[in-house]
């Protein structure tokens, strides 16, 4: 599911006079955090996650 999501239009965030502005349909959000799910979970930093010992 993550791998169907992120092949989908992301996000595009533009550059406003006010700073970073991204418009965004629900699809192209979900696109988005797809596939920054798949650069965590792939990249380099993979060994510095880890499951919270909070059990709440």
């Amino acid at each position: 599911m993550v791998n169907t999501t992120a092949r989908k239009t992301p996000a595009t965030p533009q550059l406003t006079m006010a700073g970073r502005h991204t418009e965004a349909t629900p699809g192209q959000a979900l696109a988005t955090i797809a596939r920054q799910a798949v650069e965590l979970l792939s990249g380099p930093d993979v060994p510095l996650l880890k499951e919270c010992g909070n059990p709440e």
